[in-house]
């Protein structure tokens, strides 16, 4: 964990969860905090994936509905003069 791109937060845990990741975190040589950054980081990598593939679909559908309602209120010019 690099401290220096890190925010400090307090969590409260139930005294149950808190043993398992102490213990979890023993077996595995981590510190308790870097052992829940260790369990939640696969939770939201992928989510954040999944979030990014959607906002981009989210701009292009607003981009085409934006580029539809221009066209009504300003249609091109079709080369003919008018009347």
């Amino acid at each position: 964990m690099n401290i220096n791109q890190t925010i400090n937060t307090q969590v409260t845990l139930p005294v149950n969860l808190y043993r398992r990741i102490a213990r979890q975190a023993q077996i595995n040589g981590n510190t308790i905090n870097s052992e829940i950054v260790a369990l939640l980081t696969p939770l939201l990598v992928p989510l954040s994936t999944e979030l990014e593939l959607e906002f981009e679909s989210g701009e292009e559908t607003i981009d085409d509905a934006l580029l539809a309602m221009a066209e009504l209120y300003h249609p091109q010019d079709d080369g003919q003069s008018p009347s």
